[in-house]
């Protein structure tokens, strides 16, 4: 059948996008771990930027466009300016937020330049 897609072809095509999804469950997990204790402002902006995340890579999961890829673009972005912006200076969690941003704003960026032909319209 020309329309019928195997579950191998299904997550060659999402594996990114699931890729992405385990980074917003990260940061929504490293929410709750002692080193975010102490530091008001971080615990809950990891908790809101993972859950952000992961629902907009949950979506690119069911439906390719362009428009989630620069909405992880931003994501990561944000990511890397929180420390700065919430005045986040303990190591862990400063770290934690710079290195996922640095990877889902790298990751989106090479989605963004990808060829569309690698990646079919679910």
């Amino acid at each position: 059948m020309a329309g019928h897609r195997t579950w191998w072809s299904w997550l060659k095509d999402t594996w990114p996008d699931w890729l992405n999804v385990t980074v917003g469950a990260w940061m929504i997990l490293s929410a709750f771990l002692p080193e975010f204790s102490g530091h008001p402002p971080g615990p809950v902006a990891s908790g809101v930027s993972g859950i952000a995340i992961t629902l907009v890579s949950l979506w690119a999961v069911v439906r390719v466009t362009r428009w989630k890829e620069w909405a992880n673009l931003l994501l990561g972005a944000w990511l890397i300016a929180a420390p700065w912006a919430l005045h986040i200076a303990a190591f862990n969690p400063f770290w934690n937020f710079v290195g996922d941003g640095l990877f889902l704003a790298f990751h989106a960026a090479y989605q963004l330049v990808r060829p569309l032909q690698q990646r079919t319209e679910a």
